[in-house]
């Protein structure tokens, strides 16, 4: 029944955006399809010549991951499918797209080559086996969500004893059940179903792709989940690549110089309308006005029309005399003032979506930033933990150096928001080089956040520094 409600209230917002994705994909196809639009791929004799004897790939298309792949009335769509078009486009290839299987059948079929392609697919040791991959075309912030209800789910050690929602087949099955066996996973068949299983109670917690679960909430109004953490236990999980059949290398290294050929603004238009500005976000907001990169389209034909204008005014009125002559001046001036409010009220709807987009962006920055003082306060416990259980000392190193980069007093790692002291336990080197030194208070101080914001996020620094201390006092008592 729960189900069935929400999907009664969107009906009218499903076939709006179907007609809108319509219009756009149309768009997209006319003119990335165009020669002038990419460079041309420099292909060897063979693999022009497996492109003359295979001309017909099988590409993999969901029905319920939106906004990066989906399906609406048979119609493939989203940013993984646009993306797939003018990859196919530069290499000569047309796409057949199978839709209907669940994201775990889908791998399977790839298994046993049924299928040729798979779309916005992480790379992980048991996927090399049966797939090549291209390099990654997208990165996306993967996210746990709750319901709304007192914060007691804020990172991976609150879900021991507790069950996660996740599709079947998804990367992060794979990984949680290796490392996790402590979560309890719920398999499901889609994205959905897993938000469903959290508001229905049958599951604590639900995880997938940040930007498909925001879209989803959107979307079908799913009232009472709420964002729990960014889960950062693999690095690479976040990024999606194209993979291939293990048995056909060839077709990897053909897409693969595709995608290379492929400029920034080949695919700009495709990212704005799907994603925005920033792979991380969903496409819409409930306050948007969802034109995307339709609007900037439709603003440029205007502008043409309102110039062709100007030179027909100026041809009619030097063969025109008289009474007609002032009728016409009249009328001419009536249309282009029309057209010109009709500009002026797209330049403001794409104003007031660049304002939602920037507060939407701030959010999900503010989150991360958060999530990065949780995750230092989490990263010095487990060293202190682990010195006082071992006697290692590289943990007792280890804790000292989180504390000074925290402090600005050693060079923050590039792109620390990421999974970092997992890699350094695990292999002894680290992973990534070193940035400028930075403390978490500038970081805080420089996001932005309000007096009060900053204020409670200071207090909680505080906190944090009262728990590494007491650390530090329990390293001592178990250094003797």
């Amino acid at each position: 029944m729960l189900k069935l409600f929400l999907s009664s209230r969107t009906n009218c917002a499903l076939f709006c955006r179907n007609v809108r994705s319509q219009l756009m994909s149309a768009f997209l196809l006319l003119v990335l399809s165009s020669p002038a639009s990419s460079a041309e791929p420099q292909f060897s004799g063979e693999e022009l010549s497996w492109i003359a004897e295979n001309p017909v790939i099988r590409v993999h298309n969901e029905l319920d991951w939106p906004p990066f792949n989906f399906n609406e009335d048979g119609r493939p769509m989203g940013y993984s499918i646009d993306y797939m078009n003018m990859v196919a486009a530069a290499s000569d290839l047309q796409v057949e797209y199978v839709s209907g299987p669940s994201w775990g059948e889908f791998l399977e079929l790839a298994r046993g080559g049924q299928i040729d392609v798979i779309l916005n697919v992480a790379q992980t040791t048991d996927r090399e086996s049966f797939l090549n991959f291209t390099t990654p075309y997208v990165d996306s912030a993967v996210a746990v969500f709750t319901a709304e209800k007192p914060d007691t789910i804020r990172s991976l050690s609150d879900l021991s004893g507790k069950r996660l929602a996740v599709t079947a087949g998804l990367f992060a099955q794979e990984e949680l059940a290796r490392d996790h066996p402590e979560i309890e996973l719920l398999s499901t068949e889609n994205t959905i179903e897993s938000l469903y299983a959290v508001l229905e109670g049958r599951a604590d917690a639900a995880i997938d792709t940040l930007a498909v679960i925001d879209y989803l909430k959107n979307e079908q109004t799913l009232t009472g989940l709420q964002l729990a953490f960014i889960y950062r236990e693999n690095s690479h999980s976040t990024l999606n690549a194209i993979g291939v059949r293990k048995d056909w290398p060839i077709l990897r290294d053909i897409l693969q110089k595709a995608m290379d050929s492929l400029e920034d603004q080949d695919m700009a238009t495709a990212r704005d309308h799907w994603l925005g500005t920033d792979t991380t976000r969903a496409d819409t907001d409930p306050g948007q006005v969802a034109f995307g990169g339709f609007s900037k389209l439709l603003m440029t034909f205007l502008a043409g029309v309102f110039i062709l204008l100007v030179f027909y005014v100026l041809f009619r009125l030097r063969q025109e005399r008289g009474e007609r002559k002032s009728v016409l001046i009249t009328l001419i001036f009536m249309l282009l003032a029309s057209i010109g409010s009709g500009i002026w009220v797209l330049q403001l709807i794409n104003d007031a979506n660049d304002e939602i987009t920037a507060a939407r962006q701030y959010r999900i920055d503010a989150l991360q930033i958060v999530d990065l003082l949780r995750q230092t306060s989490d990263d010095l416990t487990k060293m202190a933990r682990t010195f006082a259980a071992t006697g290692d000392e590289r943990y007792l190193q280890y804790f000292e150096l989180i504390l000074a980069i925290r402090e600005g007093d050693a060079p923050r790692p590039l792109d620390y928001h990421r999974i970092y002291w997992d890699y350094v336990i695990a292999s002894g080197d680290y992973p990534r080089a070193d940035g400028e030194p930075q403390s978490i208070l500038s970081v805080l101080e420089e996001a932005g956040f309000s007096g009060e914001e900053l204020t409670l996020l200071e207090r909680a620094r505080d906190s944090s520094n009262r728990l590494a201390e007491l650390e530090t006092r329990a390293i001592n008592l178990a250094k003797g």
